[in-house]
């Protein structure tokens, strides 16, 4: 399942900030700058800047289309009349954020799937494109603003709805505007984004070219609502909008991921489109029971049988976590054209209610699984006489039930039980339900395993629903491989699609730990040549006040308690010794420049502890003269 948005949603969280924008005052709209600047407060310089700010401008527009305010400046008050993707380029270039107005064509809520033009085909509209940091982002302002509810098309006889036959004419009603945030239309992934909307220049689909749709493949598409993504269902039928039967039969099924399918259920309308077939003198009593509801423990099916070569229009629903308001749902939307009714086409012999046809979470719930037949119709060999040939079903039994329910099976049939013989066994000893049933005459009856706990006494409940019949029908086995391929092949490429984008994420994070190294290397090379710099001038400092040191150390030779200046001679050497032999020897020349009547000090230069020492000697003894570092410049001392 490919994510719904293209912002991080373990990064970015839009609760406090909707608060803050929903707070909004009059004093904050003196103009569109003031009001930008307010929804810049809690942003600082937040990486996702662009984000929240584009958010923040939806928001507000929701905020004040569900609100009147009067005496708005005339910038604030123009603003809200445009149109809402007007309107939010406007914000966009205030604040200047890169965007892109987008034309193109849309499915609206009229629309009838497959039909191009006229009333229920495509329309004319636009949305737009944001950036932020380096990626484009794609929005319906007008979406985002609320939806319509109630709204009905009036061309059509509903026949049946949530297993119940209705054979009612549907009037036309426009339905009413609600203004509330709808978070799917912000930021939405460009592969779900252009399922409803297609833009003129295909860049702007901002995909791939070769996963690109053309207007042919965006006409067909099925037509699927943001509730499907939200549910996070998969189609695992023809991936169409327009669906032909086949010997008056058609099949629509969709997979969902076994953690979430426990918490999502759905349900159906069908309808005939008005003018397509003849229905005169149908009593509605006389109608089959056309649709059989079938969820399974990661799948829903709906099986339906068609009376009469019309044109049907099919809407599923769904309620599932995530999803806003109460009840089901609109899910998606189907027009199927059956060229030839079936001919036997009978009613359904039960009316399974939520829990549908075949072996789902409410078996689990008692205790049940593994079960040998996972479809829904179990097909039987019909026998006339008293050698029944008998079909078995056969399902392991959780440990903790096996002492705790009680089950049983019940049939209703087309005219009356005497047609099937049932049996049910509990083997204890490996844990097993064993259910077997036999016909003796042609037709279609309901099979449904009972159960119910043996402490409290309970009545029985309907576990699980089967649809016997002697009849069998090859498109319905194969239609159930062609479903089983395609959620193998969905899961799969979901599967590549999570180590893609966990790559992408690893590749990304690897990007910004690498320019964050750079950053650092950056700042330590930048901090380092600071420091050199300040050590040396600091080194050159203490190296000039090491040289007046020894000099005036040099230069103190004290003759009759008199300090007398001499000349330096000062020679830049690395090697101690060196300096030891240069300074000796200009020691040397300074002792026979000297009178004879002089008292005279006779100097040395040793190395003494990495330190040239120079040492003067006397009638009393040696006395050491101030250490210079072997580093330092080799000095001679003068006499008078």
């Amino acid at each position: 399942m490919e994510k719904i948005h293209t912002f991080d949603e373990n990064e970015i969280t839009f609760h406090n900030f909707d608060v803050h924008v929903s707070k909004v005052q009059a004093g904050h709209m003196s103009s569109v700058a003031t009001l930008i600047e307010y929804f810049k407060e809690p942003i600082s310089e937040d990486k996702y800047k662009e984000i929240y700010m584009t958010r923040a401008f939806l928001v507000w527009m929701t905020h004040m289309s569900a609100k009147e305010m009067k005496d708005l400046p005339d910038e604030i008050d123009v603003l809200l009349k445009d149109h809402p993707a007007t309107a939010f380029a406007t914000l966009c270039k205030s604040a200047n954020i890169q965007h892109q107005i987008i034309h193109g064509i849309g499915k609206n809520i009229g629309y009838i799937p497959g039909q191009t033009d006229g009333d229920g085909g495509l329309i004319k509209t636009a949305w737009l494109a944001f950036k932020s940091n380096d990626r484009w982002h794609l929005v319906d302002p007008q979406r985002f603003l609320g939806a319509v509810r109630g709204f009905r098309r009036g061309d059509e006889i509903l026949l049946e709805y949530q297993g119940k036959t209705v054979l009612e004419e549907q009037t036309a009603t426009s339905g009413t505007k609600l203004i509330y945030v709808i978070d799917f239309w912000f930021c939405l992934h460009p592969s779900i984004f252009v399922i409803t909307l297609l833009p003129d220049d295909p860049e702007w689909q901002l995909l791939p070219p070769e996963k690109r749709m053309t207007k042919s493949d965006f006409i067909s598409f099925p037509f699927l609502s943001p509730n499907f993504f939200t549910a996070k269902l998969q189609l695992l039928s023809e991936q169409t909008c327009v669906l032909h039967t086949k010997n008056g039969r058609c099949t629509v099924t969709f997979g969902a991921d076994k953690s979430n399918a426990r918490f999502i259920s759905m349900s159906y309308k069908l309808s005939l489109r008005k003018g397509t077939g003849n229905l005169t003198g149908v009593d509605v009593q006389d109608l089959p029971l056309l649709v059989m509801y079938a969820p399974s423990i990661d799948t829903f099916s709906f099986n339906i049988r068609f009376p009469v070569a019309a044109e049907y229009i099919f809407k599923t629903f769904v309620t599932a976590p995530g999803i806003d308001g109460d009840g089901y749902q609109i899910c998606s939307v189907f027009r199927i054209i059956c060229s030839e009714p079936d001919p036997n086409c009978k009613n359904l012999p039960l009316d399974v209610g939520s829990i549908g046809y075949g072996f789902g979470y409410k078996a689990v719930d008692f205790g049940l699984k593994s079960p040998s037949i996972t479809q829904t119709n179990v097909v039987v060999k019909c026998s006339e006489n008293d050698d029944v040939l008998m079909k078995e079903l056969t399902f392991q039994i959780e440990d903790d039930k096996i002492d705790e329910i009680e089950f049983s099976s019940d049939i209703v049939g087309e005219e009356n039980k005497e047609n099937v013989v049932t049996e049910t066994h509990v083997d204890e000893v490996s844990g097993k339900l064993h259910v077997k049933a036999g016909i003796k005459k042609e037709g279609e009856y309901a099979l449904s395993i009972i159960a119910r706990d043996k402490q409290n006494g309970q009545r029985y409940s309907r576990i699980i629903n089967y649809l016997l019949t002697t009849k069998s029908f090859e498109e319905d086995y194969d239609l159930q491989l062609r479903s089983k391929k395609r959620k193998r092949d969905l899961t799969l490429g979901s599967r590549r699609q999570e180590l893609l984008d966990k790559k992408n994420a690893l590749s990304e994070r690897i990007k910004a730990i690498e320019s964050e190294i750079d950053h650092l290397k950056k700042f330590y090379k930048e901090n380092r040549n600071n420091k050199r710099t300040q050590t040396e001038e600091v080194s050159m400092e203490s190296q000039l006040a090491t040289e007046t040191k020894a000099t005036q150390t040099d230069e103190l030779l004290c003759v009759n308690g008199e300090a007398t200046q001499t000349d330096i001679v000062t020679t830049l050497v690395s090697d101690k010794e060196t300096q030891c032999e240069e300074i000796q020897s200009d020691v040397n020349r300074t002792t026979e420049t000297t009178s004879d009547d002089t008292k005279i000090f006779v100097l040395k230069a040793v190395e003494k502890d990495g330190n040239i020492v120079i040492i003067a000697e006397k009638s009393e003894g040696e006395q050491e003269i101030e250490p210079i570092p072997a580093v330092q410049k080799s000095r001679t001392c003068a006499v008078l």
